[in-house]
């Protein structure tokens, strides 16, 4: 099988992440822009993550801070991205 990326979700997905400091949520999506159910998305470096819904949302409670966050789902090839949350 053909391994399919979670660019899109890295790119578009995490960018709108400015929670005002309470946490961070965002749709999994595949390339081609279906969602992807059951995606993991991890705050590296913490016990903190999510899994996508049917809907591929996800929403994780965190402070303020950098951090760097990956999503991975069987079938297709883990995404990293490193953000910033910034309180409002």
């Amino acid at each position: 099988m053909k391994k399919r990326n979670l660019i899109s979700m890295v790119l578009t997905l995490l960018m709108p992440m400015f929670i005002y400091g309470q946490g961070l949520s965002g749709t999994v999506t595949s390339e081609t822009g279906e969602p992807l159910v059951g995606a993991n998305v991890v705050v590296n470096g913490t016990d903190l993550g999510a899994a996508s819904n049917a809907d591929g949302i996800y929403t994780i409670k965190i402070g303020p801070g950098s951090y760097t966050v990956t999503a991975s789902s069987i079938g297709y090839t883990s995404a990293t991205n490193l953000l910033m949350l910034v309180a409002m």
